[in-house]
């Protein structure tokens, strides 16, 4: 049996989610939530290895990838990391992720849930070379 999600989003990450888009220009950027990693990256080797590497990342997702419209690619990655983040299992899941990331040549980001999401958004902008201007706000809570 099956039923519908009262929630896509916990809290947080509506909350990140909204000062993300609200902070990066439509015009040159689009956030994606929960996309699976299978959706963008591939396993590559012999059959049995690419076969054990896709069944790895076939079930993972990330919170948020950053597509950049022109040359139309992902060039961001972001993890919010709560406290389900703590215990070994996922920790394990979060490095193995890390290290995916980085074969792939792709930055992902983790956000620690409760940090300031303005300040973390400011580090984003900055990571992605994009200026803000005084009159701009990535909050929508002000």
């Amino acid at each position: 049996m099956y039923r519908l999600k009262q929630f896509f989003f916990e809290e947080s990450e509506y909350t990140f989610f909204h000062e993300l888009l609200s902070a990066l220009p439509p015009e040159q950027y689009r956030v994606f939530p929960k996309v699976r990693m299978e959706d963008y990256i591939l396993a590559t080797g012999g059959y049995k290895i690419r076969f054990a590497d896709r069944q790895r990342i076939k079930s993972r997702h990330v919170d948020f990838m950053i597509w950049q419209r022109n040359p139309g690619h992902f060039v961001m990655g972001i993890e919010l990391d709560g406290t389900s983040h703590n215990n070994g299992k996922a920790r394990k899941t979060d490095a193995f992720k890390d290290q995916v990331f980085k074969s792939v040549g792709l930055p992902l980001i983790r956000v620690k849930v409760g940090t300031d999401f303005t300040e973390e958004i400011q580090a984003i902008l900055q990571r992605l070379n994009i200026a803000q201007t005084p009159t701009e706000s990535p909050s929508l809570l002000s």
